[in-house]
């Protein structure tokens, strides 16, 4: 009699310190979210954490080349990726260039990013069996938040967060671009001081990351991949 095969869950988690679980006293999204879909399915799952502290966009395309991401992304079933803060510098944030809106110290970097996202996205599609979710995320602030943030004054906070949204804004297009789901994590931590308080951000950042992804309140971009260039 052949034995039954179970299906298993694959996650592959790529990205920075959020995704890596640096300075993190608490469960990290990736532990919850391997422990979600294994609920969720019924069936077992595994994690593959990728994530490094530190990583930038050009940094991840890097990786991507490595034998061993590969071949875990070669089975991959779910895929999450939170990359794109590390590319900007947090000690421009106060000079007169940065302050507002205008973002013109950051804009060699801005004007760079679509296109490493769109290179990262593009060969993670080419390394991932076509079943395979691809979610990426935004992020609730790509510099220092709540009371430490605030502790560097009005100008660094008005500056970080006119970056978090504009990364945001290049992050969710792309995703529109290879299809693939986005999850918004700006909009719950909006409120610096009623959601982080200066204390246990990275938990609700955490547990808010993992259940966006496993419940499927990511948004979703077409039903297909669309065709791939060379990355």
């Amino acid at each position: 009699m052949t034995a039954k095969v179970v299906p298993t869950q694959h996650l592959v988690v790529l990205g920075d310190s959020v995704a890596a679980g640096a300075n993190c006293t608490c469960t990290t999204y990736a532990d919850m979210l391997v422990s979600m879909l294994a609920t969720g399915s019924g069936h077992p799952a595994t994690l593959v954490n990728a994530g490094q502290d530190g990583l930038t966009t050009a940094g991840l395309l890097a990786q991507l080349n490595q034998p061993a991401v590969q071949r875990a992304l070669q089975v991959a079933t779910v895929v999450t990726i939170t990359i794109g803060a590390n590319d900007f510098d947090a000690a421009l944030a106060t000079r007169d260039c940065a302050i507002g809106t205008s973002l013109s110290c950051y804009a060699p970097q801005l004007t760079a990013l679509p296109t490493l996202l769109d290179r990262v996205l593009n060969r993670i599609h080419q390394l991932t069996p076509a079943t395979a979710t691809v979610i990426t995320t935004g992020y609730g602030n790509v510099f220092l938040d709540g009371d430490v943030g605030r502790q560097q004054g009005s100008n660094y906070v008005t500056t970080s967060d006119a970056l978090t949204r504009a990364v945001n804004t290049i992050i969710d297009n792309q995703s529109v671009v290879t299809s693939d789901r986005y999850t918004d994590l700006y909009t719950p931590f909006d409120d610096w001081g009623q959601w982080f308080g200066g204390q246990g951000q990275e938990g609700t950042y955490a547990r808010h990351h993992a259940s966006s992804a496993a419940t499927g309140s990511a948004r979703r971009y077409g039903s297909s991949r669309r065709r791939l260039r060379g990355a």
